[in-house]
Order: C-alpha cells, then structure tokens, then sequence
C-alpha cells in the first residue's frame, strides 16, 4: 500500500478547492471558506518568485494555479456578502 500525499502537496491543494467548490454550491460558504483558504496557502508556498524566464511548463502550472485564487475570491465574496446581507437585517 503506497503511502498517502504529504500535506502541502498540490494534490492535497486539488482535493480541497474541490471541496470547497461543493461547500460553495451547496450554499455552505462558512465551510467552504477555511477549506479553499488552506488550498491557497498550499498552492501559494508552491509558487516559484523571481523573473527567470519561465519553461512552457511553468507558464502552464501558473495559469492552472489562478482557479485556486479565483475560486477562493468566490468563496470569500460570498461570505461577505452573507456578512452584508446579515448585518443589513439587524438595522
């Protein structure tokens, strides 16, 4: 039996933006939140700083990597904007 993926593999980064995405659809955006943050945090320490020229490879992993910060936008507007939604009914 081969052991499982270390936690801050992008494997791990995949399977919880797409948890996340499902929270999301769900309408369970308090539990989508923390998740999609933490597959951020992963693929962030993932992300190669510095202006070497870049390998098709890489230029192809970066523009993979956007859906997670996308992802993560939704997720957290949608947050806010239940925040909004919220504290508009309190007035």
């Amino acid at each position: 039996m081969g052991k499982g993926a270390r936690p801050d593999h992008l494997d791990v980064a995949n399977g919880l933006n797409n948890l996340a995405r499902l929270y999301l659809a769900e309408g369970q955006v308090d539990r989508a939140l923390p998740i999609s943050t933490r597959a951020v945090e992963i693929v962030t320490k993932h992300l190669s700083i510095g202006s070497a020229p870049r390998s098709g490879a890489a230029v192809t992993e970066q523009r993979q990597d956007r859906f997670y910060f996308t992802n993560y936008i939704a997720i957290a507007d949608a947050v806010a904007g239940r925040l909004r939604n919220t504290a508009g009914r309190q007035w």
